[in-house]
């Protein structure tokens, strides 16, 4: 995998300018004993905070929710452009200087709002509240602590995130042992909280999984295109190269695994691509742009329909890889099982759930084989019984895929891992979404 990018290059701030105009000499009003001073000027090195035309940071100076709003509009580098404006609050108006972010952060649900459309931009951002919005960006994982705040007592409606914050050291209080949950936070502060949660953003706490089928170009075959199962060409570069230019890295499914049982750290921004079917496109079109980007890519193959021959692409027709195109993009693509040929439906359910138990072994046994002991499986359209993970279990499959929403978190069944499907139906900004290290739901 690439190098792990860190936090640097998502954190592009109001607060940020060049770092090399500042950053060997600091900033006149935090001295080297000041009791930040080390977390402001690891921002600083790294070009996150913007120096004053006073050479200033004004540490003491409390923050807004205009500035947190463009803070975190930044952070997660949010595309205006998408990003629906479906509330009209009447102290943002379209010339407001922060106009853009406060609506963008908005669509994440990430404040909570005042009454009589007014988001109130000049509030004032409490600690307890700095700590509420940063919990739902890093998502830090619950962990026992010995400290606790005189000030914030177990019905304070903060105390669980406060506690989590304390567990991993990115608050620690005052030394009367008090929070002050209410007060609101200062500039330093606040960059302290963002300069511990650094290491943070170094592991992935969760995993995203990305589904892919069928891949068209834009006026080939357009009543195919229009599917639900298929991606247009265009809208696939344009996923992957936002993924590059962002510094995810994808994964393997063993990555994945020992991801998954808590044997392996994974960089923050690691994602895993899958497609499901094994059809040729993926070999056609999806494999250029995958090696263009160093990605890689699972590949879930129906054995029974892989091809002895290999045969010109056609858009107009369902066609699958052939075992010599299989081996030819075997440098992208790894496999794992989806059936040999049990992909199939009778009304609206599957034949998994209408074969028998030994019927389904048969079969499932038979794909695994002949994709000698892959790791995964990939439940053919999300359908299972319970019987079933005993089945995969025993074959010798360690994960197994479904088509729910969701990401893929330690301490979860393997046999029930969730995807985020894309297709021709899924808005950029939705992929956004499911891609970036905020909560979905």
């Amino acid at each position: 995998m690439r190098k792990a990018i860190i936090l640097a290059a998502l954190l592009m701030t109001y607060f940020v300018v060049p770092a090399s105009a500042y950053a060997e000499s600091g900033f006149k009003d935090v001295p080297v004993t000041y009791w930040a001073y080390h977390d402001i000027q690891k921002l600083a090195d790294h070009g996150l905070i913007k120096i004053s035309e006073e050479d200033s940071f004004y540490p003491d100076q409390q923050i807004t929710r205009a500035e947190v709003s463009v803070f975190i509009a930044r952070l997660l580098e949010l595309d205006f452009s998408v990003i629906p404006k479906n509330h009209v609050y009447s102290d943002v108006p379209p010339d407001f200087w922060a106009y853009d972010e406060i609506y963008a952060v908005n669509s994440l649900k990430l404040f909570s709002n005042h009454a009589e459309k007014t988001f109130k931009p000049y509030e004032l951002v409490t600690r307890s509240q700095a700590v509420e919005i940063l919990d739902q960006i890093f998502l830090l994982p619950d962990t026992e602590t010995n400290i606790f705040f005189r000030d914030v007592p177990e019905s304070h409606q903060s105390y669980d995130t406060i506690q989590r914050f304390a567990g991993n050291g990115i608050v620690y209080g005052y030394p009367d042992e008090s929070f002050h949950p209410d007060d609101p936070i200062t500039r330093a502060q606040f960059a302290a909280m963002l300069s511990r949660l650094w290491n943070h953003t170094k592991k992935a706490r969760k995993i995203p999984i990305l589904l892919y089928h069928h891949i068209l170009q834009e006026g080939e075959n357009d009543s195919f295109l229009k599917t639900g199962s298929v991606v247009s060409l265009e809208d696939f570069e344009k996923q992957m190269k936002y993924l590059y230019q962002n510094g995810y890295q994808t994964i393997s499914q063993n990555e994945l695994h020992a991801f998954l049982k808590g044997e392996m750290e994974l960089p923050h921004k690691s994602i895993l691509i899958t497609f499901d079917d094994g059809l040729k496109s993926n070999a056609h079109y999806a494999y250029s742009i995958l090696k263009k980007y160093k990605f890689t890519a699972l590949e879930f193959m129906i054995t029974g329909r892989i091809q002895d021959e290999t045969e010109a692409f056609d858009p107009y027709k369902l066609q699958f890889l052939s075992h010599k195109e299989m081996e030819s993009i075997k440098d992208v693509f790894e496999y794992g099982s989806h059936t040999h040929g049990l992909h199939r439906l009778k009304g609206k359910k599957g034949y998994m759930l209408i074969k028998s138990q030994d019927q389904v072994k048969a079969d499932i046994l038979s794909s695994y084989r002949f994709l000698h002991q892959p790791v995964s499986f990939s439940y053919p359209f999300g359908q299972y019984k319970p019987d079933h993970i005993d089945l995969l279990k025993e074959i010798g499959f360690k994960m197994a895929f479904t088509i729910e929403k969701g990401y893929a978190e330690q301490q979860e069944n393997p046999y029930a891992l969730p995807r985020f499907s894309i297709t021709s139906r899924t808005p950029y900004e939705d992929f956004l979404q499911y891609v970036n290290y905020y909560k979905y739901y």
